[in-house]
């Protein structure tokens, strides 16, 4: 994430400088970065949603309601009827 950051203040300052717009992209690394801030985003995406199940497995066996476990999350009722079902399922397995 870093590494993107330096790449728009490179672009800003090139901006700041009169360069035009697309002259200031050049030469910055763009593609790369993003496909690295993507990754990043996804392996967090990933974690959060296996964080989530665990939550919900450990919670539904200690008793709580998918509401409830819905309600600590920050959740929809629908998002977590869905993850707690997944969370079950694979308990099963």
């Amino acid at each position: 994430m870093l590494s993107f950051e330096k790449g728009l203040i490179k672009i800003a300052k090139r901006l700041e400088n009169g360069d035009a717009a697309v002259s200031a992209g050049h030469g910055v690394g763009a593609p790369g970065r993003r496909r690295r801030v993507t990754e990043c985003i996804e392996q967090f995406e990933a974690s959060r949603h296996q964080l989530r199940l665990a939550l919900f497995a450990v919670s539904l066996e200690e008793g709580a309601t998918i509401s409830e476990v819905g309600r600590v999350l920050g959740i929809s009722r629908q998002l977590a009827s869905r993850i707690a079902a997944e969370a079950i399922r694979d308990e099963s397995i």
